[in-house]
């Protein structure tokens, strides 16, 4: 005897519609189902209506809690609406990380004109700061990060580059100076930095062979 698909009730006790669902559930499901389809609906004409990322994505999330909740009566056999809400849920995701990454392109955009017109290594670290820790909330609330984690990645090789550029200012000047051991250990301290980055391997080879040349010339010359 069949049962009902949401509580679990004999069919035997309790008749069953063409859903599969007893009349007390029937009546449950039914206002729940048509509640969270007119706020898909709703929610869907608002996105399509507004130009603005944020507004845009705020959303879609409606859209997606209340299609995940329609999925879980799908998984069960219980009819919601035309076409499958797991397909739709998938879809509306990769809407979602698709408008993610075009917000983080912008971010980047904007924040590269800012950097471009900072005076200071301290000013640019502090605009790739804050766009690291934006492009790390798009990356938290992507469902594919893959794309996002190629943008940070380049963010985060130009804060390393800047941040090794200053270490290596440093060691320049006491070279010029005439403070050749002072030159010496902030090399290295440039060095120990670089092999901590995240930096691709072949550019860290390509900067490390520089400073290690650095620092032996600099060794010849200390030598007595």
């Amino acid at each position: 005897m069949a049962a009902c698909k949401y509580c679990g009730c004999s069919g035997w006790f309790f008749p069953l519609d063409k859903a599969g669902l007893c009349g007390t559930c029937a009546h449950l499901v039914g206002l729940d189902v048509d509640q969270r389809r007119g706020i898909i609906r709703d929610a869907a004409k608002l996105a399509d209506q507004t130009a603005n990322p944020q507004s845009k994505l705020a959303r879609l999330d409606v859209i997606l809690s209340n299609l995940e909740a329609l999925a879980k009566y799908e998984e069960r056999g219980i009819p919601t609406m035309e076409g499958s809400p797991s397909e739709m849920l998938r879809s509306k995701k990769a809407e979602r990380d698709w408008l993610l990454l075009e917000t983080a392109k912008k971010d980047i955009e904007e924040a590269l004109a800012k950097v471009q017109a900072a005076d200071g290594p301290d000013a640019k670290l502090a605009l790739y700061s804050n766009l690291l820790l934006k492009l790390g909330e798009h990356k938290s609330s992507a469902g594919d990060a893959g794309a996002l984690g190629e943008l940070e990645g380049k963010v985060k090789a130009s804060v390393y580059q800047i941040e090794l550029s200053v270490r290596l200012e440093k060691a320049q000047r006491a070279e010029q100076a005439g403070d050749d051991r002072r030159a010496v250990r902030l090399y290295e301290e440039a060095l120990t930095y670089l092999k901590a980055t995240g930096l691709e391997p072949s550019a860290r080879a390509k900067h490390a062979l520089k400073i290690n040349g650095r620092i032996k010339e600099l060794r010849r010359r200390i030598q007595p």
